[in-house]
């Protein structure tokens, strides 16, 4: 193992062997999580190169791909850590309660067994990540069920507004899956829509998605942005 091995070393194993660019990735979007690198700090190619002791090109390639996933914000001179505040989780908030409660009636409406078995397998990915407390883990098992019940939705702009919020709070949502409460709640609520769905109701899947966006932005202001304006 040579020296930036060692450096990158500091991620938790993985169940793979993961290139020089995977890792870096992983090592950046962990300390994105932690809350190391802070709300609107600037990310300096220059710096990680240095601090990591590896050649430009997986850095460039790691920061590219976490600008393109939301995590980071692409500038004139560089990235930087995405501002976060109240107002955001208000807007983002309004905007989720209309589209989404829509789309899970429509998920529900749905006579196909489309994305039914990838919901069940993301869930069981979701308790089996948060009782090994691996935020990463149950952030990916997260995005999985969240493709899953939306492929079942009929009407694309609905499917276009409702992936336009994967990205816009990207970082938001992985510093919040950190948090014990907030994973358990996600289980709870994807269990719920799971079983509307199952059971074709319409108004149930569409009362239960309104329930989960609000109850979301109050466990966000709770837990995320009020250490952040700390």
């Amino acid at each position: 193992m040579n020296d930036a091995d060692m450096k990158i070393g500091e991620i938790s194993p993985a169940p793979r062997p993961l290139t020089l660019r995977d890792y870096v990735y992983q090592l950046l979007l962990e300390r994105l999580g932690t809350g190391r690198y802070g709300i609107n700090k600037r990310i300096i190619e220059k710096d990680l190169v240095d601090q990591l002791d590896v050649s430009r090109t997986p850095v460039r390639d790691a920061l590219a791909r976490l600008a393109a996933e939301g995590f980071l914000v692409s500038t004139k001179h560089g990235y930087r850590v995405p501002n976060i505040t109240k107002d955001d989780i208000e807007f983002m908030t309004e905007m989720r309660a209309i589209v989404e409660p829509q789309a899970a009636q429509q998920a529900a409406e749905n006579d196909t067994n489309t994305g039914i078995a990838e919901m069940h397998r993301a869930i069981s990915d979701e308790e089996t990540s948060h009782r090994n407390d691996n935020a990463i883990g149950f952030e990916r098992a997260h995005l999985n069920f969240r493709s899953a019940w939306l492929s079942r939705v009929r009407n694309p702009l609905l499917l276009e507004t409702a992936g336009k919020s994967l990205v816009t709070l990207q970082l938001i949502r992985h510093i919040a899956l950190r948090h014990e409460d907030i994973r358990s709640h996600i289980i709870e609520s994807h269990k719920g829509l799971l079983e509307a769905i199952e059971e074709k109701s319409p108004g149930r899947a569409h009362a239960i998605q309104k329930e989960r966006v609000l109850e979301f932005h109050n466990l966000l202001i709770e837990h995320v942005i009020e250490n952040l304006d700390g």
